[in-house]
C-alpha cells in the first residue's frame, strides 16, 4: 500500500494539504465530466468516472494514514480531534464528487437547452464555493505553520463569510433550477431523466454545502485558541 508520508513527509499539516490536493483533483475531474455532458459527449464521461473512483480511493487511504500517524506533539494550538474532523469533511467532498460522477454514468444526462444557462451558472457558483473553501484550508496551514494572532483570524473570518455567502447564492440558483426542471418535466414526461437531473443538481449542492461546513469548522477551530 502506498504511504503518502513518504512523498509528502510526516508533518500532519502537509498531509492535510496533500489530502486537499487529492480532493481538488476529484472536483477537477467532475468538472471535466460536466463539460463533456454539456457538449453531448456522453460516452467520454465513463473513463472520467473511473478516474474519480481511483481519486476517491486515494483520498480514503490518506485519510486513514493521517488518522493513524497523527500525534499531539504536532499540535501546539489545535486539538487532534479538530484536525481529524477537517480531514473527514475534506474526504466527504471527494465522496460527493464521486457520487455526482456515478449519477452521470447511469445513463446519458441530456440537460435540456432551456436549463443549460441556469445550470452552468449554478455549477460555476458551486465550484467557486469549493475554491473559496480550499483557500481557507491554505490559510489555516499558513497560520499554524507560522504564528497565530488577531489579524490572521479576522482574515479567515472574512474568507469564511465570503464562502458562506456564495453557498447561499448557489442555493438560490438551485431553487431556480429546480423550479425550471419541474416545469419542464410536466411537458416532456421523461421521469427517468427528470430524476437523474434532480439527483445530479442535489449532488452539486451537497458538495457546496460540505465546503461551507469545512470553512466554518476551520473558523470554529481557530476560535477555540
Amino acid at each position: 500500500m502506498l504511504k503518502f508520508s513518504k512523498i509528502f513527509g510526516s508533518n500532519p499539516f502537509k498531509l492535510l494539504m496533500a489530502h486537499m490536493q487529492i480532493v481538488s483533483s476529484s472536483i477537477q475531474k467532475l468538472q471535466e465530466a460536466i463539460h463533456l455532458i454539456l457538449e453531448g459527449r456522453f460516452e467520454e464521461t465513463q473513463p472520467i468516472v473511473q478516474e474519480l473512483s481511483k481519486i476517491e480511493f486515494n483520498a480514503d487511504l490518506l485519510k486513514l494514514e493521517i488518522r493513524n500517524s497523527i500525534s499531539k506533539a504536532f499540535f501546539p494550538i489545535i486539538r487532534k480531534e479538530d484536525v481529524l474532523d477537517l480531514i473527514v469533511l475534506q474526504d466527504m467532498i471527494a465522496n460527493k464528487a464521486l457520487e455526482a460522477g456515478n449519477i452521470l454514468s447511469y445513463r446519458n444526462l441530456d440537460i435540456s437547452f432551456k436549463l443549460k444557462p441556469l445550470f452552468m451558472d449554478y455549477n460555476q457558483k458551486c465550484l467557486e464555493v469549493f475554491k473559496d473553501a480550499q483557500k481557507v484550508v491554505l490559510e489555516l496551514t499558513d497560520i499554524l505553520e507560522a504564528s497565530f494572532g488577531g489579524p490572521e483570524f479576522e482574515r479567515v473570518r472574512a474568507m469564511v463569510e465570503k464562502t458562506a455567502h456564495k453557498e447561499y447564492e448557489s442555493d438560490l440558483l438551485r431553487q431556480q433550477l429546480m423550479k425550471e426542471l419541474y416545469s419542464l418535466s410536466s411537458e416532456e414526461k421523461d421521469f427517468t431523466l427528470f430524476y437523474q437531473t434532480n439527483k445530479f443538481i442535489e449532488a452539486l449542492g451537497q458538495i457546496a454545502h460540505v465546503c461551507e461546513s469545512l470553512s466554518f469548522k476551520i473558523l470554529l477551530t481557530l476560535d477555540k485558541n
